[in-house]
């Protein structure tokens, strides 16, 4: 019975997070009614978990830290501009649905957090970390076909900036932008005139990118930030802790040669 009401459980995860996902990836917003699904049917699976598991006062406070941690960690991590609100409700949503480890015969096979919903997030940061090779080959591919510079206009920017641009930024003409774009370039009006400057930012959102942009004001080439929503990332992470487990653990437990698994 257990076995399937977890298969249920990460199903329905998987359901919702792919379901998010397509909206993210499609119009860069989540309707709420993807989350007034959510809430109510984790609630009910986070109940059900307890009493299906026998409601002993040890496992009840296990699955209140493995709820309330996450979540607080999450919260803060929207507040301070890293996640957008969309990416911290399915985190709190799949948190709630399946707070505790699940194990599936030999999965998952490296083991996860205690935890859990922390090693999902740990996958989602490690996929969303390894897409610069994408963005750097899309860069140089770009500089091949158009046979121009890179950096025109922005020959004066710092080398640590250049390489920001570099792996964490593509290169579009004006006419590619697309009105959910970051622009990772930002205009500087002084004593001098107008300066072009590559943006370096790792939050989601600040007060420039809310205000918009105007497409005609841009350069004719402009970088701007690559970044697959997050919600991608996330189901690949919820994916993979299911299966194989937590990356980074396993990297570190390869490094120093020790084994965990919860």
């Amino acid at each position: 019975m257990l076995l399937i009401f977890d298969s249920i459980r990460v199903i329905a995860g998987l359901g919702f997070l792919l379901w998010a996902s397509y909206h993210d990836y499609s119009t860069r917003e989540v309707p709420n009614r993807v989350w007034k699904f959510f809430l109510p049917i984790a609630i009910t699976f986070c109940i059900l978990d307890l009493y299906f598991r026998g409601l002993t006062i040890a496992y009840a406070v296990q699955t209140a830290i493995s709820i309330v941690i996450p979540s607080a960690i999450f919260i803060i991590l929207f507040y301070l501009g890293f996640y957008g609100g969309a990416d911290a409700k399915a985190m709190i949503c799949l948190s709630i649905a399946i707070p505790n480890n699940l194990h599936f015969g030999a999965f998952p096979v490296w083991g996860t957090l205690p935890i859990f919903p922390l090693s999902v997030l740990n996958n989602a940061l490690v996929f969303s970390a390894s897409t610069f090779p994408y963005a750097l080959t899309s860069n140089i591919l770009w500089k091949a076909r158009n046979k121009e510079a890179l950096f025109q206009g922005l020959e004066e920017e710092p080398l640590r900036k250049k390489l920001f641009a570099l792996l964490f930024c593509v290169k579009k003409r004006k006419a590619e932008v697309k009105p959910y774009d970051t622009v990772a370039e930002k205009t500087v009006v002084g004593e001098e005139g107008k300066k072009r400057s590559i943006r370096v930012s790792w939050r989601v959102a600040d007060e420039e990118e809310e205000s918009g942009f105007d497409v005609e004001e841009l350069p004719e080439n402009i970088f701007v930030d690559f970044s697959l929503p997050m919600l991608l990332f996330i189901t690949v992470g919820f994916a993979t802790s299911i299966i194989l487990g937590d990356i980074i653990f396993w990297f570190i437990g390869e490094i120093f040669h020790f084994h965990f698994g919860f």
